[in-house]
């Protein structure tokens, strides 16, 4: 069973390794501040020859399959500026996601570490410094996630990672070539993962043609009032309509992420309307 995070201290239980001096990390309001400090990594052997491991590493034991999520924003600037979610089953074995710094900007960085250390890069759009990250630990396996807004997300990585029973989950900062850097990590959570619930979509393939768009509209309260038109001028808005109800339904759980897309429908259907009187 996961002892899931107190979303009013999120951070609850956590400790340091590595840990900074104690004016170089705050935490206020549910985020955590660190200003890394330079001449930090977390990486063995592979192609570079060095194993190191300084990083500060804030972190609580987990037992079991469980989904951990954080939003990540930073002033990297410098080559392999760093930082994000770290699990670790021990020093010859984890894996760190986040935010790289690389060839003058920012990717959603993935490093599975089995003795050796490999590294997977997505670049993120041009001058984001910020992004979303989920990992889903599902016995030995790990599936990583990415996201610009929290709400649509990329598996970035599937990796066989571990059986132990008790790894190490946290966050973490490194500067291995710069001054040093600020980093902030806000809503982090640690929540039970049952291996049963939904799949982060990324294409069209991934929907369940059977489901029918007005029943679904209708369960989450949409005013799917229709206008007499003979040419429809808004196809492709009615088209995301469905894409998106289609999407609530399979992350139905999570009831934040459904108003907001309530008021994303609201928005479109107002503009379609509003298009149609024009016409």
């Amino acid at each position: 069973m996961v002892e899931e995070t107190d979303p009013a201290d999120p951070f609850k239980g956590m400790k340091w390794i590595n840990a900074p001096k104690r004016s170089k990390w705050d935490i206020t309001d549910g985020r955590l501040k660190l200003s890394v400090p330079s001449q930090t990594d977390l990486w063995r052997g592979t192609k570079f020859g060095f194993t190191k491991e300084d990083a500060p590493y804030y972190f609580k034991k987990i037992t079991g399959d469980f989904q951990v999520t954080c939003h990540i924003k930073g002033k990297f600037d410098h080559l392999y500026d760093q930082g994000g979610i770290l699990i670790r089953a021990s020093k010859t074995v984890y894996l760190k996601c986040g935010i790289e710094y690389f060839k003058d900007q920012c990717y959603a960085s993935t490093c599975v570490t089995k003795e050796n250390s490999d590294w997977s890069l997505m670049p993120l759009p041009e001058k984001a410094k910020q992004a979303w990250f989920v990992i889903k630990r599902i016995g030995d396996c790990v599936q990583v996630y990415s996201s610009q807004d929290g709400v649509i997300y990329n598996q970035v990585r599937l990796a066989v990672l571990t059986d132990e029973p008790i790894v190490k989950v946290g966050l973490y900062g490194a500067c291995p070539q710069g001054t040093g850097f600020k980093i902030y990590f806000e809503h982090f959570s640690i929540e039970e993962e049952s291996g049963e619930g939904e799949e982060y979509l990324e294409d069209d393939e991934d929907y369940d043609d059977d489901l029918d768009p007005e029943e679904l509209s209708d369960d989450l309260g949409i005013d799917r009032e229709e206008d007499e038109v003979q040419e429809d001028p808004d196809a492709d808005v009615d088209t995301w309509l469905t894409h998106l109800i289609r999407l609530t339904c399979i992350i139905e759980k999570r009831n934040f992420i459904i108003r907001a897309l309530q008021l994303v429908f609201s928005a479109l259907q107002q503009h379609k309307r509003k298009r149609v009187l024009k016409n």
